[in-house]
Order: C-alpha cells, then sequence, then structure tokens
C-alpha cells in the first residue's frame, strides 16, 4: 500500500511538471531506496510519462538528507524518495506543502 502512495504521489507530482511543448521536461529524483526499487521505479515511470526525461540519483540516506539540507530550496532535486522519517524532520521547511493531497484512499499512517 505505501508503494502504491509513493507511485501515485510521483505520478502526480510528474503530471503536474509537464508541460504542452514538444520538448521534454527533466525530472530529478533524489532516492534512498534499494536499487531494485529505483530500477522498478524508472521503468514505471518511463513508461508512463514518455515525454519525462526522469533522472534517478541514489544517495546513501546520510547522504541524501546532508545533500538536501546544504543546498536547501536550491536542490536539483524535484522529489525525494527513501529516505527514512528521522531524516525527513530535520528537512521539512526544504519540501513543498502537500497537505492538500487526498491521503484518505491509503492505510492510516501512510501518509
Amino acid at each position: 500500500m505505501k508503494k502504491m502512495f509513493i507511485f501515485a504521489l510521483l505520478a502526480a507530482m510528474i503530471i503536474t511538471m509537464t508541460g504542452c511543448g514538444g520538448k521534454k521536461e527533466k525530472v530529478v529524483i533524489f532516492s534512498s531506496n534499494e536499487e531494485a526499487v529505483d530500477q522498478r521505479i524508472q521503468e514505471m515511470m518511463n513508461k508512463k510519462f514518455k515525454n519525462v526525461d526522469i533522472v534517478l540519483q541514489y544517495y546513501s540516506t546520510g547522504n541524501n538528507a546532508a545533500k538536501i539540507k546544504s543546498e536547501g530550496t536550491e536542490t536539483e532535486a524535484d522529489m525525494v524518495i527513501g529516505l527514512e522519517t528521522a531524516q525527513l524532520q530535520g528537512l521539512t521547511d526544504n519540501f513543498a506543502d502537500l497537505s492538500f493531497a487526498d491521503v484518505s484512499k491509503y492505510a492510516d499512517g501512510v501518509n
């Protein structure tokens, strides 16, 4: 269920980032997931969003959090996935507010 939520959230964010022009949009995702998970996400996103150049960059959890913290809102990352909750707590000022998202269809605690 959690994976479906992450995929749905990624899909929604990518859709909102794509333009109408013929030029491919680029979306950079910083990930701390396992390699197999990242490969599957990359495959699914490439299949679903053919007009988007999706760049998935792996960083260990600690390095990912440190990179986001040091770069602040000037980071090249459009999305960050796979960070542990403890790491995310110190980075809340660096992320967009997604409180508008309807998470009622997911299990309690997934949001």
